[in-house]
């Protein structure tokens, strides 16, 4: 990654007379701007204890939630009343599913890596200190394919990183790409896995409910395609009966004819 070199030796000149700080008011800017910066900076740790808490008790909440749609399935409540994983998270802790997994996510970091971030944004001009900040640089710093002196934290370097990242995403080719909807499943838990080309498995999901679940879809599968086979053959029989009728009324039609 290459990053513009910006020679700032002329605008330090610039602002160097007192008179122009004093226009700009510097001074009370500066100020604001580090009381800004540290509410930031406490809402991002906060943010990362907050994640931390709940990546350690997410087993926890997905048996709640099981347990919440088995007991909803025993009282028989409509499907509209029954709330679907992401109005349950909402419920329980107040905020949006997309917060939540994000969340998640920082919780698994570690945090001598949250430590280092924070670090490298304090000692960088252009910096921004954000969770979504932190999950772009965490994940190149986890990529073997991306060399440390890539990977900056400022502003320019998290949108590379974010680029670099994105594209090997898409670079990447599976073997199975597979996600099942959980409202198909007696669980109500949806699943997702991929298998690479070294046929390794990438999923979030307990292996346990993978193998269920992929035992319920199977069967929905199987009939789908027998069904599907056997369409054809009904549709030839059904030609072949109402071609049958057709001649039959013809022949019949002609009988009438030769009468009159």
């Amino acid at each position: 990654m290459t990053h513009t070199k910006i020679n700032l030796g002329l605008v330090d000149g610039m602002l160097a007379p007192k008179q122009i700080k004093n226009a700009l008011q510097l001074g009370k800017v500066v100020q604001l701007n580090n009381a800004v910066m540290n509410a930031e900076k406490q809402r991002f740790l906060n943010s990362c204890e907050l994640g931390a808490l709940l990546f350690k008790t997410s087993e926890t909440f997905n048996d709640l939630f099981k347990a919440y749609k088995s007991k909803a399935k025993d009282e028989k409540l409509p499907k509209d009343e029954i709330a679907d994983k992401g109005f349950f998270i909402e419920s329980v802790y107040g905020f949006q599913k997309s917060w939540y997994y994000k969340l998640i996510k920082v919780g698994e970091i570690p945090s001598e890596m949250v430590s280092e971030y924070l670090e490298l944004c304090e000692k960088t001009k252009g910096s921004k200190i954000t969770i979504e900040n932190l999950l772009i640089w965490a994940k190149a710093k986890n990529n073997p394919e991306i060399e440390d002196s890539e990977i900056s934290v400022d502003s320019e370097g998290i949108a590379d990183l974010k680029a670099v990242t994105n594209e090997d995403r898409t670079k990447k080719t599976y073997l199975v790409n597979l996600s099942i909807n959980g409202d198909f499943l007696e669980s109500k838990q949806g699943i997702s896995l991929k298998i690479g080309e070294g046929l390794n498995l990438e999923t979030a999901n307990n292996l346990n409910d993978i193998l269920k679940a992929l035992n319920e879809v199977s069967e929905v599968v199987q009939a789908q395609l027998n069904k599907a086979k056997a369409v054809p053959q009904r549709t030839a029989k059904k030609t072949a009966e109402k071609n049958a009728q057709l001649l039959a009324q013809k022949d019949l039609a002609k009988e009438f004819e030769e009468v009159l």
